[in-house]
């Protein structure tokens, strides 16, 4: 059986300025795990020992707490390395591209989406293949991917790290920022801050970090559906066509809001089904007949209804193939946007996959 251990790579601290503040970190509870493991199989969330990689101008740097595993564990124990240098430099290939301010804005969503993909999904996705193939006795990767390898892979000796001291030390950081007269006083005031760690079994997670690894699960899913969408023009893996397809925009490109309607039940007028998009799954109610569309969708995930709670509506008149119109929610005033729908067939749903507005 694999121990999997979730490990928090770095954490960091902002003020007010948008600088960024670091401070010391105690990661006791591994370090003594860590001390004690002779003579096993480990794998550690990394591509080579030297610790960087350089494409272009961009250079990727692993995290010190991997070479410091790797430095400890070496050795006395087999390493397997499960993290992949290939799909880093295809990463760093894309980032190369975006500094390009000439990139259009179509473009640009799309290469940065796929930047994300392989950063965090394809990575996610190796990273557990690795494990699963290697006959680890421990595995140390990144919190998010420890919580993926427990809710997508079935593995259950899974501890995740979490900061123990966390308030304590946001209110070190603001009273030293309040106080100092300089800088080079800030700097030395800070070194004196510790920031604590713990390691947790998965199934005792706090409420706030659970949460926290749910909004990086739906974040990795999107990016699915977006590399999905871009190489097959269709969000999910399904057999299923949609009844309808379209985009809504919040001043970003049309792209970004591309959504799919399927209808699973239609009486007196009144049509229910699902909505699938970027951001989620989502239930709706409403009407497709005639010269006008109007519906109403609830996010159904969890995750979903705290960051767009209660019920978007739109509304939207025919121009030709078309319907055009507004979206609005219940809920969040600023939640305004246009959107445009059309029924589906698969040039249609190229036309507003590439349109670059509404």
């Amino acid at each position: 059986m694999t121990t999997i251990y979730g490990l928090v790579e770095k954490f960091s601290f902002t003020r007010y300025s948008g600088l960024g503040i670091s401070v010391r970190e105690d990661h006791a509870p591994l370090n003594a795990i860590v001390g004690d493991i002779r003579d096993s199989t480990v794998g550690i969330e990394f591509t080579q020992p030297e610790g960087s990689i350089q494409v272009g101008d961009v250079k990727l740097i692993t995290h010190d707490i991997y070479l410091d595993l790797h430095h400890k564990l070496k050795e006395h124990n087999e390493i397997v390395i499960l993290d992949d240098e290939e799909t880093y430099r295809a990463y760093a290939h894309l980032i190369n591209e975006l500094q390009d301010d000439k990139i259009p804005p179509l473009d640009r969503f799309k290469k940065a989406k796929k930047a994300g993909y392989l950063y965090k999904a394809q990575r996610d996705e190796i990273i557990a293949r690795n494990v699963k193939e290697s006959k680890l006795d421990h595995a140390f990767v990144g919190a998010y991917h420890a919580y993926s390898l427990h809710t997508q892979h079935g593995f259950n000796d899974v501890y995740i790290e979490g900061p123990s001291n966390l308030e304590e030390v946001k209110q070190s950081i603001n009273w030293e920022i309040a106080f100092a007269t300089d800088e080079n006083i800030l700097e030395s005031s800070l070194r004196n801050i510790i920031l604590r760690y713990d390691l947790v079994r998965i199934g005792d997670l706090s409420g706030q970090v659970r949460e926290e690894l749910e909004k990086d699960s739906n974040e990795i899913r999107s990016l699915e559906r977006y590399n999905n969408l871009f190489e097959t023009g269709r969000l999910t893996k399904t057999n299923r066509d949609p009844d309808f397809i379209g985009a809504w925009v919040q001043g970003t490109v049309p792209a970004q809001g591309y959504f799919e309607i399927y209808i699973d039940e239609s009486s007196d007028g009144i049509a229910k089904g699902m909505i699938i998009d970027g951001n989620g799954d989502a239930t709706f109610e409403g009407s497709f007949q005639g010269d006008s569309v109007e519906f109403t969708k609830i996010y159904t995930e969890p995750f979903m209804q705290t960051y767009l709670p209660g019920e978007i509506y739109y509304r939207g008149e025919r121009k030709y193939k078309y319907y055009f119109g507004q979206f609005t929610s219940a809920v969040s005033p600023r939640l305004i946007g246009s959107f445009a729908l059309s029924r589906y067939d698969p040039k249609s749903g190229a036309r507003i996959l590439n349109a670059t507005k509404i």
